[in-house]
């Protein structure tokens, strides 16, 4: 029972994380269409008064430049975390289940030893390549 609690609370978790995920997108998407239309705008009043504003423009749009690299950064990064997320915790969750599945077997006969070898090397295996991945 406990275990099916930690999983659900895992679950959740990581629904949050998602949810987060795109309330960031959401945000960023509309922080880009403001810089677009502040560009435009600019833009249109270049085109009156062209000398004073051309130095204030080139700032203006490298600043921008600068901003939405940034976000973008950020963006990949937070994606990053979240699969990494995803995949441990999809690897708990098959955790969990091949463990109840051994208790079952415990309690049920006591010749299936082999097999119980077989699924930990797996395990290990599975862990050894996440660890592997994060590390790179």
């Amino acid at each position: 029972m406990r275990m099916m609690m930690l999983l659900k609370m895992l679950l959740l978790l990581l629904l949050l994380l998602l949810l987060l995920m795109m309330m960031i997108m959401m945000m960023m998407m509309m922080m880009m269409i403001m810089i677009l239309i502040m560009i435009m705008m600019m833009m249109m009043m270049m085109r009156r008064r062209r000398r004073r504003m051309m130095r204030m423009m080139r700032m203006m749009l490298m600043l921008v430049l600068l901003f939405l690299l940034l976000m973008l950064m950020i963006l990949l990064l937070l994606m990053m975390i979240t699969m990494i997320m995803m995949v441990l915790v999809l690897l708990l969750v098959v955790m969990m289940m091949m463990m109840m599945m051994m208790i079952r077997r415990r309690r049920r006969r006591r010749r299936r030893r082999r097999r119980r070898r077989r699924i930990m090397m797996m395990m290990m295996m599975m862990m050894k390549s996440v660890c592997n991945l994060l590390l790179q």
